[in-house]
């Protein structure tokens, strides 16, 4: 879906019709670590508007800091006389480790993780604060990850996020406006249920195709638009 750089980043309300390819079951089921979604009528999804005035846009050297106790507010900025200079966030190991070394006989490169606020605050804050009054969990705990890996001979990205201690379905519902504020453009479309690789899977479908997700405890697994194919190799390699 997209590759994290150090302005950018990765996320869906309403779940709702399954979606797109031969695996897709019209009706919910529950499986690994049973994520509690069930879809009820097709819904468009819709990045809520912000009420109010945001608060003001950070200057990078921290000329004008978000506001006092906000999310980013914890993080720092970069100084445009040394960008290079930036501390980068600790990596998240145990979200790493549901990557496998490799999938379809072709090796997953590039994984890296580290905290999503830390690299989202610095592209997006007045987003970040704005997910963060209605996420329903601190924004501050959530770590993402990233890989690509070569399927059916077409190079696919595939995204993690992890709430430690929580519960995957809450990152679900807050997908499309996490990855608004990462700048991934993840177009609006609808959420629904399908199967991959014989495992319930979360499907996001929008002008692009079909992207396909699974919840194992506190992860949300993400790949795509990719086609169905694609996704039975991913999610039988996906631990």
């Amino acid at each position: 879906m997209h590759r994290l750089a150090v302005v950018t980043f990765f996320a869906v309300g309403a779940l709702v019709t399954a979606c797109g390819g031969t695996g897709a079951t019209a009706s919910p089921t529950r499986g690994i670590d049973q994520p509690a979604i069930t879809p009820t009528a097709a819904t468009p999804l819709v990045t809520p508007s912000p009420s109010g005035p945001l608060p003001p846009t950070p200057t990078f050297g921290g000329t004008n800091e978000p506001p006092l106790g906000s999310v980013c507010a914890a993080y720092p900025t970069i100084d445009p006389s040394d960008p290079y200079n930036y501390p980068s966030p600790a990596p998240d190991p145990i979200l790493e480790a549901h990557f496998p070394t490799e999938i379809d006989g072709n090796p997953v490169e590039d994984l890296s993780s580290q905290s999503w606020a830390a690299i989202a605050c610095l592209g997006s804050p007045e987003s970040v604060n704005q997910i963060a009054s209605t996420a329903g969990f601190d924004l501050t705990k959530l770590t993402e990850a990233d890989a690509t890996v070569t399927v059916d001979d077409e190079d696919v990205e595939i995204d993690a996020f992890r709430l430690p201690g929580g519960d995957g379905n809450q990152i679900v519902t807050v997908l499309a406006q996490l990855a608004a504020a990462s700048g991934t453009g993840l177009e609006p479309g609808t959420v629904g249920q399908g199967t991959a690789a014989g495992k319930p899977v979360i499907t996001y479908t929008d002008s692009e195709g079909v992207s396909y997700g699974i919840v194992i405890g506190d992860t949300l697994i993400f790949a795509g638009p990719i086609t169905q194919s694609q996704a039975d190799k991913i999610f039988a390699a996906i631990k």
